[in-house]
């Protein structure tokens, strides 16, 4: 699936997002330097993302790797950048993005934390699987696959 934003659903989303941090108790950090997000994330209690972010390290799935690393339960859209990785390590809410699911999601988790705690295991197992041992490894055996696939017809062409 694709997601298309027209102008208007952007600004309207830009629009949510700032009325919802003006509320008590949530702190806007604004950018802030990688060292200081590990950090962050290392003291959170939960990680929500009602979106996926565009840009810079927050781009992609890599959130939902850091959020496991953390150990911190997730709250999730079905974005498909982030769905095959978030499987059995964070909690989903449907799309549209509404207020009151995701109010009502996070209030829950705050409030349990038998459910906090439910993907912690299989967390740090998707963790270890982006070390960069694990990702030259992968990358390695791609290649060397692709290499002999490519390399074997060709010699006996020649030959």
């Amino acid at each position: 699936a694709s997601w298309r934003w027209t102008q208007e659903a952007r600004a309207e989303l830009l629009h949510r997002v700032e009325n919802g941090l003006r509320q008590e108790g949530i702190v806007d950090l604004g950018a802030v330097p990688r060292t200081r997000l590990v950090r962050e994330q290392q003291e959170a209690t939960l990680w929500a993302a009602p979106f996926e972010f565009f840009g810079g390290y927050e781009s992609g799935s890599f959130t939902v790797v850091e959020a496991c690393a953390a150990r911190l339960p997730m709250l999730l859209t079905p974005d498909p950048s982030v769905t095959e990785l978030g499987r059995g390590v964070a909690h989903f809410l449907p799309f549209p993005i509404q207020d009151e699911p995701w109010i009502g999601a996070i209030l829950d988790l705050l409030g349990n934390e038998e459910k906090r705690r439910f993907y912690e295991p299989h967390q740090g197992k998707v963790a270890e699987t982006f070390t960069w041992a694990n990702a030259a490894k992968r990358w390695h055996d791609l290649i060397e696959t692709l290499l002999g696939s490519v390399a074997t017809p060709a010699l006996v062409a020649v030959g």
